[in-house]
Formats: structure tokens, sequence, C-alpha cells
């Protein structure tokens, strides 16, 4: 998996978001730090998802990366007297948008609905649609990203052959 090199540059970069907190009053929440994490570290951490085959582990591993930059940017929350950790329901619930398993798998979709509008001779189209012959290692089988654009297009989109449907540009 390609991400997991990029997960390690990624901590070491929630060192911005520490260096803000310096020029703000003590627990208030900063816009610019959700500002920053959704505008760079987001995207450079989801740079080429389009192509990625994701297991539950690796989305489990993408999420708790999410909830930790959360954690940090929004801080603790005052419960009484203490002080305590937000829980994992309210960390989502503040953001406000997609958790990173769905925008990787929305950009599966895009990705797939594009190749399949390319013409026949494009070597995106020829590797989608071609076969190779040959035998498989013994084992579980490898994750394959047909496989899950397949299954998401039936499960986030409620399609059954996702091939006629990505011919149709407005609907996809």
């Amino acid at each position: 998996m390609t991400f997991r090199p990029r997960i390690g540059d990624e901590h070491r970069s929630i060192g911005v978001l520490d260096g803000l907190g310096t020029l703000v009053v003590a627990h208030y929440q900063d816009p610019r730090k959700l500002d920053l994490y959704k505008s760079l570290i987001r995207l450079v951490l989801l740079y080429t998802s389009e192509t990625w085959a994701l297991s539950k582990a690796d989305e489990r591993d993408l999420q708790m990366f999410e909830r930790k930059i959360l954690r940090r940017i929004y801080g603790p929350v005052k419960d009484g007297p203490a002080w305590r950790r937000c829980t994992n329901r309210k960390v989502c619930l503040l953001i406000g948008e997609a958790d990173f398993g769905k925008i990787v798998r929305i950009g599966w979709l895009h990705w797939a609905g594009h190749v399949a509008r390319m013409g026949t001779d494009d070597i995106p189209n020829k590797l989608l649609n071609n076969h190779l012959n040959g035998t498989r290692l013994r084992g579980l089988p490898k994750l394959r990203w047909q496989d899950g654009v397949k299954k998401d297009s039936r499960t986030l989109l409620e399609v059954r052959n996702w091939r006629a449907a990505t011919l149709n540009r407005l609907n996809w």
C-alpha cells in the first residue's frame, strides 16, 4: 500500500498545527488549523488514492490518523471540573464531512467512470478491460481495485452494472 509511508510523513507535519496553537488563546479552536488540515494534510495523504485497493485494516489506519489530527485541532472537552478526550463520534460530527474511507471510495468511482469512458486504444482502458491469463498464488486472493469499485457502486450508488452506468456521465 502506498499510503503507509505517507502517514509517517503526515505525523511529522502535525507540528505545523501545534505551532499555530501558540498564536491563539489556550483552549480556543482556531479555524485556521482545520483549514490547513483540509487543504494540505488531507490532500497530500489522499494523493493518487483513486487507484488504491483498501483493506479494512488500511481503512481503519486512515480513520485513526484522521481522528488523531482532529483531536489535536479541537483539543480536549471540558466535562464538569475535569477535561477529557473527545469521543470518536463527536470528532466525526465536528468535521461534518465524509471520512477517509468514503472519500477514497468516491474517488474510485470517479476514476472508474473516467477510465471506462476513455477510448479503447488508451492504456488505462486496456488495463481495465483485459484479463491476464495464468494461475494465481495460493492463499487468499489479493485485493483488486475492480472488486472494490464493483462493491462500492452497488452500496454507494445502488448500481448493479457500473460499466454501463458510467456511459451516462450526468448520472454517474
